[in-house]
């Protein structure tokens, strides 16, 4: 998946454009959205247990 290969695997291959550091630095600080390198692993590993399935499905109400 192209997405991944861009985001996951090769994120140190694809530098973020300096302009959305200065757009968007002062509303998110040092964010996922404008952060690069061992920062930005160290928050999306963070933030990706929200974008998991459950691990149970929710049970059918009666």
């Amino acid at each position: 998946m192209y997405v991944e290969h861009v985001l996951v695997e090769h994120s140190d291959r694809y530098v973020k454009a300096s302009f959305l550091e200065r757009q968007f630095g002062d509303l998110v600080g040092d964010g996922l959205l404008v952060s690069e390198g061992d920062l930005w692993r160290q928050q999306r590993r963070r933030i990706q247990p929200a974008f998991q399935p459950p691990l149970s499905a929710p049970t059918p109400r009666r």
